[in-house]
């Protein structure tokens, strides 16, 4: 008698973890996977706006407000994406110091992005980064009024 209520004790204890092995495999696949925001910048050019439209320039004023344009492109078009913004002074400066640096929250929508520092006279380079990846760099020249 103690033999069958041992065996009837396991088979309800095997049907309980089965149930429950089942329930955490189908609580486990209904949490979404994580899917990183990926970032494309393309055609990477400095630009002003006039008249509602942008327009490349190669060259600004001092104290003028110097624009990023291209193509941004995210994988996921409803959300945001932090990249930096980094300012070196002179032709292939990299691996100097930067004398400007900033994040930026940037969309699919967005057309130009601010790069929010005063620049004296002379040439930079302007470095679009997201974490470690380059996405663009492009030259400008700040000239005195």
């Amino acid at each position: 008698m103690k033999q069958k209520e041992l065996t009837a004790v396991g088979k309800i204890f095997l049907v309980v973890w089965i149930v429950l092995c089942m329930l955490i495999v189908w609580a486990l696949s209904s949490i979404p996977v994580y899917k990183p925001t990926i970032i494309n910048f393309t055609n990477l050019y400095t630009c002003e706006k006039v008249e509602d439209q942008w327009i490349a320039v190669s060259s600004f004023n001092v104290g003028q407000d110097i624009y990023l344009c291209g193509n941004i492109r995210l994988s996921d078009s409803t959300q945001k994406k932090e990249i930096q913004v980094r300012v070196y002074e002179g032709e292939r400066a990299f691996y100097k110091h930067e004398i400007f640096y900033a994040n930026v929250m940037v969309s699919s929508m967005d057309k130009a992005i601010l790069v929010n520092t005063y620049l004296s006279p002379g040439i930079y380079e302007i470095q679009i980064n997201s974490g470690r990846r380059v996405l663009g760099v492009v030259q400008v020249e700040v000239v005195s009024q």
